[in-house]
């Protein structure tokens, strides 16, 4: 269901366009949708209101309106994860794919039904007579899309009382090789977009230096998304990556030029401090600015151990910004459930056993997932205090959501 553009061209795109705009501002706008794929919620014709919203306001259930290719979609959330949805039309029965929280609009509702002419008659009765031939079909993809949604809630328990269990049973570097280990099982499922989200695309404009040969480092850059597309840009790219079988698509992202290593985060503190490992040659360069790749920080566990991160990003870019990305919304790990807390006692008493008698305190706010393992809800005053630690200034960028991002500034650089 569209706002009644196809694909933008010359003649009809400034619809779109304009939609997109006024949402983009803040503005609720009104518009006639126009095809079949969400009958009989939202029919052909009929009067659409789209208030903006962010995309972790939105839950399953709800009419979510964003932007695909130049298209106003309005669909319905089937699937929420911390950083995406899934939509599907309730007349469809394949859903869109993963839908980034940036390109959501907002929260749609119809305001009026179709208006009655001769045409639309005709269409409704055409419709329904194909509807009365295709009803068999329509009732299968309902039923496999309850049975979907059921599965997802039970895999989303698992998942909730799997993550409770291993962070009370498992200390914090057990934890974060954890985590390596899943992203690398998981990754041949997670490579999408080659491109920069439409934030990262602001910040780049907004806050590194200009390219010509600028030479800039990424960290835990995955197969390479950020480092490509800087590559792209006219800059030269060195980049590291814990989890191995994302390094062969590292590698060839930062070609030309740039080198790409197998390390983590605890590596980076300790070339930097002068102790080797794998990360050794990073201790001799300098670099215009540093990334962190996207949400990595969260994934470090312990106030203690972000913080020498941050500071490792200091001694080797002294002179440009730091950027960094992160869990920030706690509140989206408040709901445990009763899975949570079974998976939380166990693994308590488990770690009890393992250390004599005492239980490893949590004092962060954490949640798990299969993709990529535990990550930790940073607290804003966390992230600003790394700006007292340095002597840099602290910026937020954009709209916060779950997503956040910041940058660390030289003084004076702002």
């Amino acid at each position: 269901m569209t706002n009644g553009g196809v694909r933008p061209s010359a003649r009809r795109g400034a619809a779109p366009r304009f939609i997109v705009a006024e949402l983009r501002a803040g503005r609720p706008v009104e518009f006639v949708a126009r095809g079949g794929s969400m009958r009989p919620a939202v029919m052909d014709g009929a009067r659409v209101r789209v208030v903006p919203c962010a995309g972790a306001a939105l839950g399953e259930g709800e009419l979510c309106a964003f932007e695909r290719e130049g298209v106003v979609v309005v669909h319905r959330v089937v699937t929420r994860s911390l950083s995406w949805l899934r939509t599907q039309g309730d007349a469809l029965g394949k859903d869109d794919g993963v839908v980034q929280f940036a390109d959501v609009l907002g929260r749609a509702e119809v305001v009026a039904p179709p208006s009655v002419d001769a045409r639309s008659v005709a269409r409704r009765a055409v419709g329904r007579a194909v509807t009365l031939l295709l009803r068999p079909a329509v009732a299968a993809a309902v039923a496999q899309a309850r049975v979907q949604r059921a599965a997802t809630r039970a895999l989303g328990a698992v998942e909730r009382g799997t993550g409770a269990f291993l962070d009370a049973a498992l200390d914090d570097d057990e934890l974060g090789a954890l985590g390596v280990r899943l992203y690398d099982a998981a990754y041949a499922r997670t490579i999408g977009s080659r491109e920069l989200f439409s934030w990262e695309r602001t910040w780049l404009t907004r806050r590194l230096p200009a390219a010509a040969g600028q030479r800039l480092l990424v960290a835990a850059a995955g197969d390479g998304r950020e480092a490509a597309a800087l590559v792209r840009a006219g800059y030269v790219v060195d980049a590291f990556e814990p989890a191995s079988r994302a390094l062969t698509g590292l590698r060839a992202a930062v070609t030309p030029g740039g080198d790409a290593w197998c390390a983590s985060y605890a590596d980076l503190v300790r070339a930097v401090a002068g102790g080797g490992g794998p990360l050794a040659a990073l201790a001799g360069r300098r670099y215009a600015a540093v990334l962190l790749g996207w949400g990595s920080i969260t994934h470090v566990l312990g106030a203690d151990a972000r913080a020498a991160v941050v500071r490792a990003a200091d001694a080797l870019a002294p002179d440009g910004p730091i950027f960094a990305s992160m869990w920030l919304d706690g509140a989206a790990a408040a709901t445990d459930g009763r899975a949570a807390r079974v998976g939380r006692s166990v693994g308590g008493a488990i770690m009890r056993a393992r250390r004599g008698g005492t239980a490893r305190g949590a004092a962060e706010m954490r949640r798990f997932s299969f993709h990529c393992g535990a990550g930790v809800f940073v607290a804003p005053t966390e992230v600003e205090s790394w700006g007292g630690m340095l002597g840099r200034e602290l910026a937020w960028e954009g709209t916060p959501g779950l997503y956040p991002h910041a940058t660390l500034l030289p003084v004076g650089n702002g």
